[in-house]
Parts: C-alpha cells; sequence; structure tokens
C-alpha cells in the first residue's frame, strides 16, 4: 500500500476511518484535494440506496464494505479504452 496515500487519507477522513481498497482510496483523497468531495457525496446520496439494491439482486449478496464490487477498479477499464 502507498504510505502517501495512507498518510495523506487519514489526515482528510481520521486515523479510525475504515481503510478502502486504494484504488478507492485514491479517488477519494483525490476528491478532497480538489474540493469536489461533499458535492459528488451530496449528488450520489440519493442514488445510493437503489444503487446498492441493484447490486445486491445482481450479485445475490449483501452490500457491506467487503463486497467484491468494491474490488473492481473501474478506472483500469478506463485505462483500457484509452
Amino acid at each position: 500500500m502507498n504510505e502517501d496515500l495512507l498518510k495523506k487519507y487519514k489526515m482528510y477522513f481520521g486515523d479510525d476511518a475504515e481503510i478502502p481498497p486504494e484504488h478507492i482510496m485514491e479517488t477519494l483523497v483525490e476528491m478532497k484535494e480538489k474540493g469536489t468531495f461533499d458535492d459528488v457525496m451530496g449528488k450520489m446520496a440519493p442514488l445510493i440506496d437503489k444503487l446498492n439494491s441493484d447490486i445486491e439482486k445482481a450479485t445475490g449478496e449483501k452490500i457491506t464494505s467487503k463486497h467484491p464490487v468494491f474490488d473492481i477498479n473501474f478506472n483500469e477499464d478506463e485505462k483500457k479504452d484509452d
């Protein structure tokens, strides 16, 4: 794990915050640094329940922080399209 990234993540989210997969941590830190975190989270909030429900229906597994969907790095898929 990138120690600089982990240090920044803990600075923004606290020492006791659950540690997400590195690709998610990168995105969260980037949003905090750019000042877009609150705006993005505000836009996502109304969609979260439906999104979680759709993922649970598709996978047959209840959403938790350990759900395999969070292991998917969608940024890697974007790089393949370039």
